[in-house]
């Protein structure tokens, strides 16, 4: 996407609730991740998360949640909570990658939005389950 700025403030072994259940081998990853400068047509949907030294992707349709400016999740916001075109919006997307995947890249529609690779730390936010 022409004119993007994508920053990636963390990348975590994600321990919290996701509709992403990782199968055998795998396990999931949170991004927290900025966007600045976007069009209207910004689909997070289709952000891909990329192994960060091959650039193989490894994940797609992430879970997306929210987050305020100072990376506080901000579970079940409105629609009407998130910015218009141009953000910044700052979000938490979590993808189910496999096992072995140390550093991690984001791509959008076939290009990348982030050149250097982010190692998985260990702490990040992580979102409450549900109330049924």
């Amino acid at each position: 996407m022409e004119g993007i700025t994508t920053t990636i403030h963390r990348a975590y072994a994600y321990q919290g609730y996701s509709y992403h259940d990782p199968e055998a081998g795998a396990k999931l990853v949170g991004v927290d991740v900025e966007f600045r400068d976007y069009g209207d047509g910004l689909d997070l949907d289709d952000v891909e998360l990329l192994e960060g030294s091959s650039n193989e992707g490894i994940g797609g349709y992430p879970h997306i949640e929210l987050m305020s400016q100072d990376g506080q999740v901000l579970q079940d916001a409105e629609d009407t909570d998130w910015p218009g075109a141009g953000g910044p919006l700052r979000v938490l997307l979590v993808f189910s990658v496999p096992e072995a995947t140390n550093s991690v890249k984001l791509a959008y529609v076939g290009g990348l939005l982030t050149a250097k690779p982010t190692l998985i730390g260990n702490d990040g936010p992580s979102l409450k389950a549900p109330v049924e």
